[in-house]
């Protein structure tokens, strides 16, 4: 199989050695406004939908007496009442009865009305006992004008400069990694700017709804480069594998430290080691598979598919466009030791970045966790922020937070940490919107340039 370098030294512009195509006509006023009347709706999304996970409210049920909630603006639906252990989880108003609810509903919810908030008190055939502790945690609509109060009270030369340099290594990470990738493995000859724009315009939209942006990116490279579906979802997988790696390292070197040098974390044990080491155990496994002679025979079946012998489709054809279903190994098979280096070091860079970050906006908010708990926490807080659970970044991100820094790493209250999540998170949001708001109009142009379709 041909070397990707050698393909790079040829200066080919397509997979297949085709030229680039030439640039679209100019679009109407109209069309070159859609991109960004997109992204102002995107960004009205986010921040009217702006949740929060509130935890850790405590309340004693007596008889069928009202219990009146801290916060306004609940959400109804996501009440959920444990004992103050945890142990046990209570059935809501809407639970039947089931081996989990032997009798029903344990509690009622009373809904919030203008003047009077909402409530919660138990059911005639509860569980909780007259007069017992519950912890009672719910999601409620975070207004713009607590954001701001959080904003004046951090400590902004602790958070505003670590926050505007995560977003911009975020962007140079990602480039490295996803975008050179694309370079690498797909269409050799692939300009940087176009590498930019091809990965840093669906940031817009990557703030609000996560899964479409990761549409966009395989649907530029199919429309614009002609290359397979399959082949660029490769070198997504492979480039996220990467990530990967960066954020176990942060686990790897956090759990081992909190197990065998000082016990920081109660709750981080030996089962937290075992799943570290495992995970590095398969990854080196895989990295020496491709060099047996079962691997080197995969690698070959992936290249004669390549080739296109035994394809009847033709030219333009559904393989042409989607690919066969091993081209999803092809980076792995491509992949040489240089260029997991240099994808893993941009990850590490970002995680380092994310880290400090994350630790500056917690102090910066008169919090300071362990260097092992920062190790621990903060990547998979980071992680959760590009997950569907969250809304911008919003959401199930707080909800990490408060689990694996108050709950179980025991430093903080749920107000701060939360106040924390919501802050890094804004201004994470806001750096990645001003980024795709530079690239979004090249983007739009050459993978919309008749207007928004999916088609090729």
């Amino acid at each position: 199989m041909t070397d990707v370098n050698e393909d790079i030294e040829r200066g080919t512009d397509g997979p297949e050695g085709k030229p680039e195509s030439e640039e679209p006509k100019k679009p109407s006023i109209i069309s070159q406004l859609i991109p960004y009347v997109f992204t102002a709706a995107i960004l009205a999304y986010v921040f009217t939908g702006l949740s929060s996970s509130v935890v850790d409210e405590r309340h004693s049920l007596k008889g069928t007496e009202w219990s009146d909630l801290v916060k306004t603006g609940l959400r109804k639906k996501s009440i959920e009442i444990k004992s103050p252990s945890g142990d046990v989880t209570y059935c809501g108003p809407e639970s039947e009865v089931s081996e989990e609810c032997p009798a029903g509903p344990d509690y009622e919810v009373r809904a919030e009305e203008e003047g009077i908030p909402a409530g919660i008190r138990r059911s005639a055939t509860s569980r909780i006992g007259d007069g017992a502790e519950v912890s009672v945690n719910y999601v409620v609509k975070v207004k713009l004008s607590e954001m701001y109060a959080l904003v004046k009270e951090a400590d902004w030369r602790l958070y505003l400069p670590f926050i505007i340099l995560h977003s911009l290594i975020f962007m140079f990470a990602d480039v490295s990694s996803f975008g050179f990738a694309y370079r690498w493995f797909n269409v050799p000859g692939m300009k940087l700017k176009e590498i930019l724009e091809v990965r840093l315009a669906p940031y817009v939209i990557q703030i609000g709804i996560p899964p479409l942006a990761e549409v966009l990116f395989p649907l530029y490279m199919w429309r614009v480069k002609k290359a397979p579906v399959t082949k660029i979802l490769s070198s997504n997988f492979w480039a996220m594998l990467t990530e990967v790696l960066a954020i176990f390292t942060s686990l790897t070197i956090a759990s081992y430290y909190n197990v065998f040098v000082n016990t920081v974390v109660e709750a981080i044990g030996v089962g937290w080691v075992i799943v570290c080491t495992a995970f590095w155990v398969i990854f080196f496994s895989s990295i020496i598979f491709w060099h047996t002679s079962r691997g080197k025979r995969l690698k070959a079946s992936i290249a004669q598919s390549e080739s296109g012998e035994g394809n009847p489709t033709g030219e333009g054809g559904i393989k042409e466009t989607i690919g066969g279903s091993l081209y999803l190994l092809r980076t792995f098979s491509m992949a040489r030791w240089h260029h997991w280096l240099r994808a893993y070091g941009a990850r590490m860079i970002l995680q380092a970045s994310g880290i400090i970050s994350s630790y500056m906006t917690l102090k910066a908010l008169g919090v300071e966790p362990s260097i092992a708990l920062a190790g621990i926490a903060f990547p998979i807080i980071i992680l959760s922020v590009f997950m569907p659970i969250s809304v911008g970044g919003y959401g199930g991100a707080q909800l990490v937070a408060w689990f694996l820094i108050v709950k179980m790493g025991q430093t903080g209250t749920a107000d701060q940490v939360i106040a924390f999540s919501l802050l890094w998170s804004t201004g994470f949001l806001v750096g990645r919107a001003i980024i795709g708001l530079v690239f979004i109009r090249g983007f739009w142009k050459r993978c919309f340039p008749n207007g928004f379709s999916l088609s090729g």
